[in-house]
């Protein structure tokens, strides 16, 4: 390992080349990967020619004009079927965006650049997923560059979608007058809820943006099945990561059982903390290395951090590595300690705590904490113990009376002394992300019991984009064949 950019470069392009073995389009591709079309063919492009040999040019052979527009005939025809057939699922669409959310569609509402840079509202209603009445599946909101291209201007005044409006209210119009209103395919509360958090709170890596109390991350929940599932909605392919930011965050467990997921939360949270005016240092260990980086200038106290295989940067972070299989088992360890170098540099964090959290707050990732039947929990326990009773105040005072307190038996007055003895996590200064793989064990429950908040993506919990649904959910079979019949007809 390198760095962590070029991992993480590389793991998108080997996932990029495995789904178009799969057989997907390139448009797909980018759907699930959530990166442009042009991102999708520049690496497809590149892995071909490193994977295949370029066959020899064949001799050119006279072009036959007559089959060549044949051709262009067959693929025009094709093409127009295509929208002919397309044209009635984006009225549809049209007509739930309407129906969601009080207000016709625009050039910003389907753009994903734009809602995510202008507010939560607009980004939540972009991310908001849409089932269709006329098939059943789940579809994203249509390119408003496309839109415009289907559906030309009527008017010389005609700007943006006016044209596709028009044929949606008169759409909406004629359903309401027959006494067969539109009426959107709804999901489970516990789908919908999920979906406006995880929307809400995707913009944290826009320092500028607020997020709505009311929409603001309530996941702190008395047992496991009941804390949130930032399910994965819209254009990206797990969603927005939802975590809070570095200033609020305290302790952040992520669990997912999917390798990729896991490495697709770490990347985004990597990407969020480095964007994060609230953070200082930010500290990032996978299982081949540790990455420390600062935000404002260099690295505090790095001197004091004495460990091997230390390197730095040109841009000012320091790589270590952690000892590989054969150096961890090599004769005279008595025993295999896992991942050393993050060991080492936690000790360093807790030495040096006062220059770090100096520089902001101190933000630290570890990927795959527990995963494969490897475990770094009791460690990071250790750590988060050590670093809370740093804050504990001096006041021998203040303990004597805690202590007379519990003789006394005064549990309700015990317990706001505890409290004061150690200040809250997400109140130190420091900000730690936990990527596991779920297991079930003690030291994970643990970890659980210290959290501030926790996510956990389990695919039961989520919007399956594959899946079929049933599209006349609530509807009797007549208005349902009338909203059908006023699409095909718009």
């Amino acid at each position: 390992m390198t760095n962590a950019r070029s991992i993480l470069a590389a793991a998108r392009r080997d996932e990029i080349w495995a789904l178009h073995e799969e057989g997907l389009s390139n448009r797909a591709t980018a759907a699930e990967i959530g990166v442009s079309r042009s991102t999708v063919g520049r690496h497809i492009a590149a892995m071909r020619a490193e994977r295949e040999d370029a066959p020899p040019s064949a001799p050119s052979r006279p072009v036959d004009e007559r089959a060549a527009a044949e051709h262009r005939e067959r693929h025009l025809e094709a093409t127009e079927r295509q929208r002919e057939q397309q044209r009635p699922l984006d009225i549809e669409c049209g007509l739930a965006y309407f129906a969601l959310f009080g207000e016709l569609p625009n050039t910003d509402s389907w753009n994903a650049t734009n809602c995510r840079t202008t507010g939560p509202a607009p980004f939540f209603c972009h991310e908001f997923p849409f089932l269709s009445r006329l098939d059943g599946r789940w579809h994203p909101w249509p390119s408003p560059q496309r839109i415009e291209r289907d559906f030309p201007a009527s008017y010389p005044a005609d700007r943006g979608l006016d044209a596709f409006n028009r044929i949606v209210v008169k759409t909406w119009l004629t359903l309401k007058r027959q006494g067969t209103p539109y009426v959107p395919l709804a999901f489970r509360e516990s789908v919908f809820d999920a979906a406006l958090q995880a929307a809400s709170r995707a913009s944290i890596t826009d320092p500028a943006m607020t997020v709505p109390g009311v929409l603001r991350c309530s996941s702190l929940r008395k047992d496991r099945a009941g804390r949130e599932n930032p399910a994965r909605f819209g254009s990206t392919s797990w969603g927005p990561i939802g975590i809070p930011r570095v200033a609020e965050r305290g302790l952040c467990v992520i669990a997912s059982f999917d390798f990729w997921r896991r490495f697709e939360c770490v990347r985004k949270t990597v990407l969020a903390d480095l964007v994060d005016d609230g953070a200082g240092i930010c500290i990032t260990s996978t299982p081949t290395a540790v990455v420390i980086r600062s935000r404002h200038g260099s690295i505090p106290a790095i001197q004091r951090l004495n460990v091997p295989q230390v390197r730095a940067s040109p841009h000012g972070s320091v790589l270590i590595h952690e000892p590989s299989e054969a150096t961890t088992h090599a004769p005279g360890n008595r025993a295999r300690v896992e991942r050393p170098a993050l060991l080492d540099v936690l000790r360093w964090v807790l030495d040096c705590r006062d220059d770090l959290i100096a520089t902001g707050t101190l933000s630290i990732l570890i990927a795959e904490a527990q995963a494969g039947g490897r475990s770094i929990l009791p460690q990071l326990g250790a750590f988060l113990g050590l670093w809370t009773a740093r804050h504990a105040p001096s006041d021998a005072e203040t303990i004597a009376a805690a202590l007379d307190r519990a003789v006394a038996g005064d549990e309700p007055a015990l317990a706001a002394d505890l409290a004061a003895l150690n200040r809250p996590l997400s109140a130190s200064g420091l900000a730690v992300v936990a990527v596991i793989e779920p297991c079930g064990s003690e030291d994970e429950r643990c970890l659980y019991d210290l959290a501030t908040c926790g996510f956990d993506f389990l695919a039961e919990e989520g919007i399956d984009r594959t899946a079929t649904y049933r599209p006349g959910t609530g509807l009797e079979a007549k208005h349902l064949e009338a909203i059908r019949d006023a699409l095909r007809k718009a």
